[in-house]
């Protein structure tokens, strides 16, 4: 009985998906505002929203137009993590499920 707890325990523990795991690192795919981005875990894109940050949010659409300076904070981060390696430490998850994390450059940089 105990070998097959054990055995379970390891199982769900070796085929969870990775964006479980309270780190990874991935290439940034996507920056969709200043504080969304999109990072590769496991071969998929994978959003992650920048924990302890807020920025002006960018157009969705013609009837929900962008607050001002959202455009400038998309294209920061992107110059900042676009198309780099980053890791994310994840912090918790959103109502929606999203991941909340720290990212870091390969220097350790925020």
């Amino acid at each position: 009985m105990r070998k097959t707890i054990v055995l379970a325990l390891a199982l769900a523990f070796l085929t969870a998906p990775p964006s479980l795991a309270s780190s990874f690192s991935g290439l940034v795919v996507k920056v969709s505002d200043g504080d969304t981005i999109q990072v590769l875990d496991g071969g998929r894109a994978v959003k992650i929203r920048l924990a302890e940050i807020d920025c002006p949010e960018t157009s969705h659409g013609p009837k929900k137009p962008g607050q001002p300076f959202g455009q400038t904070a998309k294209k920061f981060v992107l110059n900042l993590v676009g198309g780099k390696t980053v890791r994310v430490d994840v912090v918790t998850r959103d109502r929606y499920g999203r991941i909340i994390g720290k990212v870091l450059l390969d220097d350790g940089t925020l």
